[in-house]
C-alpha cells in the first residue's frame, strides 16, 4: 500500500525525473508509480498504480476537456476518487 504523503509528494514531483537526463531517476520514479512499462518505437507505456493511474487517467479526461467548467468539474471528481480511494485504504 503506497501511503497518502508518499503518493502526494511524488506526484507534485513527477516532472522532475521525467525531464532530467537521469534515466536511473526516471526508471526509479517509474517502479515506484508503475508497472508494466514498455518501451516500443520510441514510446514508452506505462500502466500505473493505484492511486496513481486515477491521476493520470483523470490528466487526460482534464487535457481533453471543452472548457473551464469542465476542467473543473473533473478535478472534483478526481478529488472524491481519491477520498474513496482512501477511506477504502487506510495507510
Amino acid at each position: 500500500m503506497v501511503s497518502t504523503s508518499l503518493t502526494f509528494l511524488e506526484a507534485n514531483t513527477a516532472t522532475f525525473p521525467v525531464s532530467s537526463d537521469n534515466w536511473l531517476e526516471m526508471k526509479s520514479f517509474l517502479e515506484n508509480i508503475g508497472s508494466n512499462r514498455h518501451l516500443r518505437a520510441q514510446t514508452l507505456t506505462v500502466s500505473f498504480k493505484k492511486p496513481f493511474d486515477l491521476l493520470a487517467e483523470n490528466t487526460v479526461a482534464v487535457r481533453n476537456a471543452p472548457d473551464d467548467f469542465s476542467r473543473i468539474s473533473k478535478w472534483w471528481c478526481l478529488l472524491e476518487k481519491v477520498r474513496t480511494h482512501f477511506d477504502e485504504n487506510p495507510v
